[in-house]
C-alpha cells in the first residue's frame, strides 16, 4: 500500500527541490554581503590596474561575466581613520553612534564609461538656471530656479579636488529629520587613475568632504600594486 502516492511524490520532490535551491541561493547571496574578516590580501585586477585589498576591507566584489575590465570593489571604512570596518571597527561604530556622527563610510571604485560623465561640470551641463554661491568648507552650492527642490531635503555642492570638480550630493538633516534608526548621507565622485571612485558618508561629515577625498585616494594608493 502507498503511504504517498507516486504522482504526488513526484511533485514533493520537485517542491522540495525548489525549497533547497532557493535557500542555497538565498544563503550564497547573504554569505556573499558579509565582508570576510581575513586581513590576507585579495588580489584583483580593476580596470588597466592591480590592487592588494586586505579582507577585512572588502565588503562586496562585483565582476562582469563577460568583461574582466569591468570588475568594480565595495569597501566598508571606519571614518576618520578609515581603519575597516569590521573586528575592531565594528565594535567602535556601535559605541560611537551616540555621538550623532554616521562612521560608517562607503568606498566603491571601478573602471567608468567616461571620467568626465560624473564630473559636476558635465553633470550640470545640461541644466541652464543654475547659480553656485559660496558655502561653507570650502564649497558652492547649486541653485537650480527650474528645479528649486532636486529632493525633499537634498543639497548639491561643488568642490574642488586636485582641479576635477565633484558634485556632492546630500540629503539635508537640517532641513528635515530622518526616520528613526536611519541617518543621512552625503555622496560625491571622482577619478583615480583610469578608475571612478564614489564615496558615500554620514552628511554630519560634511565638512570633512576633502579630508575625505584626501583620505580615500591615499588609501587607494597603498592597495595598488607597485
Amino acid at each position: 500500500m502507498e503511504i504517498v502516492p507516486s504522482r504526488f511524490r513526484k511533485r514533493l520532490f520537485l517542491g522540495a527541490a525548489i525549497v533547497l535551491g532557493l535557500t542555497a541561493a538565498l544563503v550564497y547571496v547573504e554569505n556573499a554581503r558579509r565582508p570576510n574578516l581575513k586581513a590576507t590580501p585579495n588580489e584583483l585586477r580593476i580596470g588597466a590596474e592591480r590592487f592588494k585589498i586586505p579582507r577585512n576591507y572588502i565588503e562586496g566584489i562585483y565582476k562582469s561575466p563577460t568583461n574582466v575590465l569591468e570588475t568594480s570593489v565595495r569597501m566598508s571604512v571606519y571614518y576618520p581613520d578609515f581603519t575597516p570596518m569590521q573586528g575592531e571597527g565594528r565594535r567602535r561604530f556601535d559605541s560611537a553612534d551616540i555621538d550623532g556622527v554616521d562612521h560608517r563610510l562607503i568606498i566603491s571604485f571601478g573602471a567608468p564609461s567616461s571620467a568626465r560623465v560624473s564630473s559636476a561640470d558635465y553633470r550640470l551641463s545640461g541644466r541652464f538656471n543654475l547659480k553656485l554661491e559660496p558655502a561653507p568648507y570650502n564649497l558652492l552650492e547649486v541653485h537650480d530656479n527650474t528645479y528649486p527642490n532636486p529632493g525633499d531635503g537634498d543639497r548639491e555642492y561643488v568642490g574642488d579636488v586636485d582641479g576635477y570638480r565633484v558634485l556632492i550630493e546630500c540629503q539635508d538633516y537640517n532641513l528635515k529629520p530622518p526616520p528613526a534608526g536611519l541617518a543621512y548621507f552625503c555622496e560625491y565622485k571622482f577619478p583615480f587613475l583610469d578608475l571612478e571612485v564614489h564615496v558615500h558618508f554620514g552628511a554630519t561629515s560634511l565638512a570633512d568632504w576633502f579630508t575625505i577625498y584626501r583620505k580615500t585616494k591615499s588609501l587607494l594608493e597603498d592597495f595598488k600594486e607597485r
